[in-house]
């Protein structure tokens, strides 16, 4: 049952809340966030410094580590390599830009613009925050629109997006959302609304404007596109959202039915707020007097009340599906240009809601990484720039038909400037079969194996893969696991490469000594080398197992999460299908496929999970009665181009190696058959390598030691019928121009 909403018990869950994390806010953090003196020490960013993690006067981490962003100035962007000089952006006269990533054309090239702010009044009379920079050219420009609860209404050229399309001669405007920044009214969610009709309309009436907008941006700003082009504004011609939100419950709030008090709950107690402040220091500077009348109007709960709902409704009873993005997406009837980071640190990626858009104007991007890879990437910030050029602009000398409509980037590496060892082409949706691989004594096989079961001791302490928003560290992961917490389930070494794409579904017949559970769930790969290399992660409370059969296929469990099927586990063995994150990946042929299985007491990016306490042994059943098994899509052709070698571990982006905890894996090779529909619970089976638990302390539950971190992740805040391989580090682009 629910937490009560009332008034009293609504002020007791948030208190409880704010407690807790202010008290994760006051342990003692890492080496990040000392200050250092202007001047000395080489404190002021230069392009160089901005390399080795500096930020306005702030370390953002190890120097031997690149930073992810390197700011001097609200509208100053310093981005991709900074040691490569590029292009210029003056506005006012005034240099802040020295790198412009993004066109090629543009390096060499000096571009002006000028700056301007003001406020959009709304029908109702609510006042949005905008800021625009418009080149400095003869005649009326495109607009590349950005609509943001973030500093977006005062600093709309903080995304190297930005810059390289006010270089390719668009006007760069960013609009605050309601009750954010500077804007008057109240935040609430999401949601499509009039607002982003009229922010839209309001663009193309401008005088510098010639009517054509399109919008741009990650994360909230990724949201925000989806809304706006639900609307429908007849001036709206493409969008270009990444890495946005889709489902509020299962992506961010509830993972499996289980609370994530990290990014969950801390965006609205710590992110929001934080990103509410930032603008006033600047709109008093530049006279804008309103800012602090509208931020004084705005309601001081409003942040700690979103919380509150959010842990108040621990069940989907159509409060997170009125507020989540899928049920719009089949009202947008613009281009769009959508990219995916499989490990996002921050949202669960789904590769669903491409399916619910128009697959004649739709181009689908997937890459390895963090949550923002998807726009510090140069090939793929010039596939937008000409995305752009043709559907926003309408040049047609800009064919983009020739792009595949699905492109997956693979082995991603170079944190602030990601490029892949290999791109594979497909159409959309892909050409996939079904993978089955089924659970025996210590392997994942093809054969039913003899029954058997295996157990472990919940909770235990779980490995963390953290988040990693300014480094490629990984240390909590790359720490050898301990003995007796978890439970493995491996291949023999593959005969050929297999390569993966979409979600999949971890099918346990499971029994407990407990009435309810948490499980967690990790995909890695274990390479010849002797490393163990991880890729996903899914989780699952047991007792929101009842599936949604109406939606559920063989590799996408999607559970009902309704209040009313919650049940409690049986004595008997029990099927549990936990649904795996969303992954594209080639397992090389001699590495082995790894499930492992434990509770999620660990971090999983800026996810930290209030797993449930109660001691616990759990079981897992194999056999031809209890068939627990693997299932996953395959690309039947999918291969790593010869001339590719196994990557050196800790290289690919968030796909971090250590040591593999077994001595071996299972003898022989697997020969992979599939192209079989896989029934959600047919005669198959299951197998693991195992360890006796040990309970976990209350030390195993940091419940966010990472929020500082949380804050930083701020910044980042913004159809052939067959597969093909292009070299290393390219992305197919769209702009087949005249010599």
């Amino acid at each position: 049952m629910g937490l009560a909403t009332s008034g009293s018990a609504r002020t007791l869950v948030t208190s409880v809340s704010v407690a807790v994390l202010l008290a994760a806010i006051a342990l003692p953090q890492p080496a990040m966030g000392e200050e250092c003196v202007p001047g000395e020490d080489g404190c002021v960013p230069t392009q160089e410094q901005c390399a080795t993690g500096q930020h306005d006067g702030v370390w953002l981490g190890d120097p031997a580590f690149p930073a992810a962003v390197c700011h001097s100035g609200s509208d100053t962007y310093l981005g991709g390599d900074p040691t490569i000089p590029c292009g210029t952006i003056r506005v006012g006269g005034t240099t802040v830009v020295d790198t412009v990533r993004g066109d090629a054309n543009a390096c060499g090239v000096t571009v002006d613009a000028t700056r301007s702010w003001g406020y959009i009044e709304m029908s109702d009379g609510a006042r949005l925050r905008y800021t625009a920079v418009v080149p400095e050219v003869d005649g009326p420009v495109p607009v590349a629109l950005q609509i943001s609860p973030y500093e977006h209404g005062q600093a709309p050229m903080e995304l190297p997006l930005a810059n390289a399309l006010l270089a390719a001669g668009y006007a760069v405007i960013g609009v605050n959302m309601r009750g954010t920044g500077c804007s008057s009214g109240v935040f609430t969610d999401f949601r499509p609304t009039s607002d982003h009709y009229e922010v839209v309309e309001w663009a193309a009436a401008q005088a510098w404007s010639s009517g054509d907008v399109g919008m741009f941006g990650l994360s909230a700003l990724g949201i925000t596109q989806l809304a706006a082009a639900a609307t429908q504004p007849p001036s709206l011609r493409a969008i270009v959202p990444n890495e946005p939100l889709i489902d509020m419950y299962r992506e961010h709030v509830y993972p499996g039915g289980i609370l994530n008090w990290g990014y969950g709950i801390a965006w609205p107690v710590v992110i929001r707020p934080a990103e509410a402040a930032e603008p006033m220091p600047n709109a008093l500077a530049e006279g804008d007097t309103a800012c602090a009348e509208h931020q004084a109007d705005h309601p001081p709960d409003a942040d700690l009340a979103m919380a509150s709902d959010r842990l108040s409704r621990p069940y989907e009873d159509g409060w997170y599906d009125e507020r989540s993005m899928h049920r719009h997406l089949a009202d947008i009837d613009v281009p769009v240009l959508g990219c995916i980071a499989w490990q996002d640190d921050q949202i669960s990626p789904q590769v669903e809601w491409f399916d619910q858009l128009d697959p004649e104007r739709t181009w689908a991007i997937f890459t390895n990484g963090y949550h923002g890879a998807c726009d510090f990437n140069p090939d793929l910030i010039n596939l937008s720039v000409d995305f752009f050029e043709a559907f926003v602009r309408g040049d047609p000398n800009v064919d983009f038909s020739g792009v595949p409509p699905l492109q997956l980037l693979h082995e991603v590496s170079n944190w602030n400037s990601p490029q892949p060892a290999w791109v594979g082409e497909h159409p959309w949706p892909p050409e996939t079969t079904t993978l089955e691989l089924l659970f025996g004594d210590g392997a994942l096989g093809n054969e039913i194996a003899e029954a058997g079961s295996t157990a472990w001791a919940h909770p235990t302490a779980a490995q963390s893969m953290e988040a990693t928003t300014l480094v490629e560290q990984h240390a909590l992961w790359t720490a050898p696991p301990v003995p007796g917490t978890f439970v493995a389930f491996t291949t023999p070494a593959l005969a050929q490469d297999i390569e993966i794409f979409g979600p999949g579904s971890v099918d346990l017949w499971l029994s407990s000594t407990a009435a309810d559970t948490d499980l967690q769930v990790t995909l890695v790969e274990v390479r010849p080398d002797g490393q163990e290399m991880y890729l996903q992660r899914g989780w699952l409370r047991a007792s929101h197992r009842a599936l949604d059969e109406s939606r559920s296929t063989a590799t996408r469990p999607i559970h009902t999460h309704r209040e009313e099927d919650v049940a409690d586990l049986p004595a008997e063995p029990t099927l549990l299908r936990v649904p795996l994150t969303a992954i594209g990946h080639v397992f090389r042929a001699g590495s082995s496929i790894r499930i492992l299985v434990d509770a999620p007491t660990g971090r999983t990016g800026f996810r930290q999970f209030a797993f449930d306490p109660t001691p616990a042994v759990n079981t897992i059943h194999f056999g031809p009665d209890h068939p627990s098994r693997l299932v996953l899509s395959m690309i039947p052709t999918g291969q790593a181009p010869e001339d590719v070698p196994f990557p050196v571990c800790g290289v690919p982006l968030h796909t971090p190696c250590r040591t593999n905890p077994f001595s071996s894996v299972p003898e022989g090779s697997l020969v992979v058959a599939a192209g079989q529909e896989a029934a959600p619970a047919s005669p198959d089976d299951a197998g693991v390598l195992a360890g006796e638990g040990t309970p976990a302390t209350g030390a195993s539950l940091p419940i966010l030691p990472l929020l500082f971190a949380l804050g930083l992740a701020g910044i980042l805040h913004g159809r052939g019928s067959h597969a093909r391989h292009r070299p290393r580090g390219t992305v197919t682009g769209g702009a087949q121009r005249p010599g």
